[in-house]
């Protein structure tokens, strides 16, 4: 698939906000959720998995940090979900190592200049050995852990952009494979 194919792919894809119907069907996969912000406050905006009990009608939501929640429980809090950040929202970095550390389970994408862009899954729980240590790491689809530090130096963002940022991305990671 070239790069404006992806690109092209995700840009056309439909993020209009999701119902509980919608949810209901999407066990396993990553939503973006706005929630009402408290008098004075920001709005929270979150990634999270939803989980399906289908035997009992229940979704579940769980976040990041590890929280859970039923999503009749929360609902009347909830502004809108998404599958992605709306265009108007979404910021596509390139990600901190601060934003990185939030993201475990979600894609990002190196630019892996020339050979097109290159999707890496964040893997938190189990780090890979990098320097003196073992630290967090991004998992290729051929299963091969990076160190997220390498990574995130060459400029990871949640999706492929038209422009190259970097196009030493490959050589660096390369020659620390």
């Amino acid at each position: 698939m070239e790069n404006n194919e992806v690109i092209d792919q995700y840009e056309a894809e439909k993020n209009d906000p999701l119902t509980r119907k919608d949810l209901l069907k999407m066990g396993g996969q990553p939503v973006w959720i706005e929630f009402f912000p408290d008098p004075g406050e920001e709005s929270i905006e979150i990634w999270a998995l939803v989980s399906v009990d289908l035997e009992n009608d229940e979704i579940f939501l769980l976040n990041a940090l590890g929280g859970s929640s039923a999503y009749e429980e929360v609902c009347a809090d909830i502004r809108a979900i998404y599958r992605h950040p709306p265009k108007k929202t979404r910021k596509n970095g390139p990600l901190t190592m601060a934003e990185l550390k939030t993201m475990n389970g979600q894609p990002v994408w190196l630019d892996n200049s020339p050979n097109g862009w290159k999707c890496f899954i964040i893997n938190l729980k189990y780090p890979v050995e990098y320097g003196k240590g073992f630290e967090p790491c991004g998992v290729d689809l051929w299963g091969n852990g990076t160190s997220l530090s390498l990574l995130a130096e060459c400029g990871l963002y949640h999706h492929p952009v038209k422009e190259t940022t970097d196009n030493n991305a490959l050589t660096a990671v390369k020659s620390h494979e």
